[in-house]
């Protein structure tokens, strides 16, 4: 990307002793997996058999339409720091089947196949799903890039020279 942009890195492996605890949570989740309450358990409640049940996963499920997708959430443990509290984040929603793992991609395909995931109403409703998460990030882009005419150099617009507004504000996500 153009010098000095932020990128989200991610790494099971530190130089640290401590790494925080990672669950990957595979969709589309199970019709038995999609609750219309989501567990409220204490954070450290949460483990690999449980995550799918976890409020932001179903919410990610519902908004994103996942259950006509197939990858995984993956969500990350982020311990009590000052202003901060102890939880699980999401750091990455992943589309496609994972091969890096032969447990989670054995899980994805099961779920393909019991699902009828590429069944032709299911690929009529992902075509549409996508159309419509296309629209909301458009939408999304539009309301936070940059006023025209805007110029700043974290923005990279005039090493860039395609004249395009990045999202400039801050935004955060919370329940």
């Amino acid at each position: 990307g153009p010098p000095g942009a932020p990128v989200q890195t991610y790494s099971r492996f530190s130089k640290n002793k401590y790494v925080p605890p990672v669950i990957d949570v595979a969709f589309p989740l199970d019709h038995d997996h999609i609750v219309s309450e989501p567990a409220l358990l204490d954070p450290s409640e949460y483990n690999a058999e449980n995550m799918h049940t976890h409020p932001v996963v179903q919410q990610i499920q519902s908004a994103l339409s996942l259950q006509y997708s197939c990858g995984f959430i993956r969500m990350q443990k982020i311990e009590n720091k000052p202003n901060t509290k102890d939880g699980w984040v999401v750091i990455d929603v992943s589309f496609g089947i994972p091969l890096f793992s032969p447990k989670l991609n054995q899980t994805v395909l099961d779920r393909i196949e019991k699902l009828e995931l590429f069944g032709q109403e299911n690929l009529k409703k992902q075509s549409k799903s996508s159309r419509q998460l296309s629209l909301q990030l458009l939408d999304f882009i539009a309301t936070y890039r940059a006023p025209a005419g805007y110029q700043d150099d974290d923005l990279f617009v005039s090493q860039l020279g395609t004249g395009v507004s990045y999202p400039c504000q801050e935004i955060t996500f919370h329940q």
